[in-house]
């Protein structure tokens, strides 16, 4: 979600400084603020070291990358916030040369033809159109399939197929021109949350999500507050005693987990933040959004290589 479009525009004119970048869809609603989900970005290279690299403008201007979540081959959701934890932005930046990943389409190419938008770098408006058909196969979207194929076809069903075996691997060629000549692609069975995972062994390996525990005499109703104050930049949780099988099912996705009281498992909280009578709960959100700062960082120098 987008709460705060300032950390949209600071996040991307950083990110055009150091590499090359065209935003996927809706570029005119992006330059305008009138996005209020997330934004989707192509860029020329691993989306770790680019935000690594990005690090020092980001940090400039006051934005915090809070959490990183690897949900694709290539494909990286990153969650911003700014240092009050007030504001928050979602973007999605994919890298994807050769198509592997579950669209199939090849960012290199996409680059190679997009131009000037309103604002920012944007992707070729049939491009856009055979990857708006492509995005909503996959999450079964049979309405947004429809409309997508009669703008693609717009162009012209043979500029549109050819231009399709141009940006996709061969798996999604076959969908997208199943599409396009108006055949229904083959349903697909949603895969169940653990075997989902097996399939992206990423998102096994990769604990994504952040615990904060709280400990002091005001941490049982600080608590709520704080995970209530968080829940406009991402999807937060609270847990008295947490079980195990509770953070199995929330730190292994992109939320914040919030707990106090006693933890009885191996695993260990990212960070135990102190809450007393005497503190704020902006002090306190302060003090999680640096946090949840550090570990990203942490994971960008250990992933990327960058130092």
């Amino acid at each position: 979600m987008i709460t705060d479009f300032e950390l949209v525009d600071a996040v991307l004119s950083a990110v055009e400084r150091v590499a090359q970048m065209a935003v996927l869809h809706r570029e005119r609603d992006v330059a305008e603020h009138a996005v209020e989900s997330d934004v989707d970005v192509c860029i020329d290279e691993d989306a770790l070291a680019v935000v690594s690299a990005a690090g020092p403008c980001l940090e400039a201007a006051g934005v915090m990358p809070i959490l990183v979540f690897h949900y694709d081959r290539g494909s990286y959701s990153f969650f911003f916030s700014n240092e009050a934890g007030s504001g928050g932005a979602q973007i999605d930046f994919l890298h994807d040369p050769r198509g592997a990943g579950r669209y199939g389409v090849r960012t290199d190419e996409l680059l190679r033809n997009s131009s000037s938008g309103v604002r920012w770098p944007r992707i070729d408006r049939l491009d856009e159109t055979l990857y708006v058909l492509r995005k909503a196969q996959v999450k079964r979207d049979r309405t947004r399939v429809a409309s997508a194929r009669e703008e693609a076809l717009a162009h012209g069903v043979e500029r549109a197929s050819r231009r399709a075996r141009e940006i996709f691997a061969p798996r999604a060629v076959a969908a997208v021109s199943a599409a396009l000549a108006g055949y229904e692609s083959p349903r697909l069975r949603a895969p169940s949350l653990w075997r989902s995972r097996l399939m992206r062994p990423s998102r096994v390996f990769h604990r994504c999500g952040f615990w904060a525990h709280l400990s002091g005499d005001s941490a049982s109703w600080k608590a709520s507050d704080l995970s209530e104050r968080m829940s406009h930049l991402i999807a937060s949780r609270t847990a008295v005693d947490p079980s195990l099988s509770f953070l199995l099912r929330n730190l292994w996705r992109p939320r914040l987990v919030v707990s106090v009281g006693q933890r009885k498992t191996w695993l260990r909280p990212d960070a135990v933040i102190p809450a007393t009578a005497g503190e704020g709960s902006d002090e306190l959100t302060s003090q999680l959004v640096v946090s949840m700062r550090r570990k990203v960082f942490s994971t960008l120098k250990l992933e990327s290589g960058v130092n």
